[in-house]
């Protein structure tokens, strides 16, 4: 027997111009503390969002185009050194963690 658990849904709004994401992505959540989360779509990649998303935690995607070699980038390198995603920044502490 299958058993649905609620989702919460996060409204997001136009990121204001002074937006602290390198990548300047259009939409935020409403929630102050969020998790930054630095990916692509491969498998790694979203396995954060699902373990995010079933601990509740509210979180923001950075699409990082490692196809374009976008994850070679000085602002990407600043996050994760050994230029690998996926990628986590925490809002409230400025830590960020990686592979």
């Amino acid at each position: 027997r299958q058993v649905e658990t609620p989702r919460r849904k996060f409204q997001a709004y136009p990121r204001p111009s002074n937006s602290p994401c390198p990548r300047n992505c259009a939409l935020r959540c409403k929630t102050e503390t969020m998790i930054d989360l630095y990916t692509w779509a491969t498998p790694n990649g979203r396995k954060i969002s699902i373990a995010l998303e079933e601990l509740e935690l509210p979180y923001r995607v950075h699409p990082v185009n490692i196809g374009q070699g976008e994850q070679r980038s000085p602002e990407f390198t600043a996050i994760s050194p050994n230029q690998k995603i996926p990628a986590i920044v925490d809002d409230e502490t400025g830590i960020s963690l990686m592979e």
